[in-house]
């Protein structure tokens, strides 16, 4: 039961940091769809941000599968 309470905790973390990854590739996406939208000047950093932060989620998923 120790071990549930992180684990619920982290796979929340991980669930959230994949929504942020989808929502910032989706804004990218539509961006792009339409030819009268230029992307947002913070975008690629914010995808960037994103995808460290979904990373960082699954390492940390990682440690309850060596336990």
């Amino acid at each position: 039961m120790l071990r549930s309470s992180p684990l619920a905790a982290a796979l929340r973390e991980s669930r959230t940091a994949i929504a942020q990854l989808e929502d910032e590739l989706e804004a990218i996406l539509t961006a792009l769809r339409d030819p009268s939208v230029q992307p947002d000047e913070t975008a690629a950093d914010r995808l960037r941000g994103a995808a460290r932060a979904a990373d960082a989620a699954f390492a940390s998923l990682g440690a309850f599968a060596r336990r």
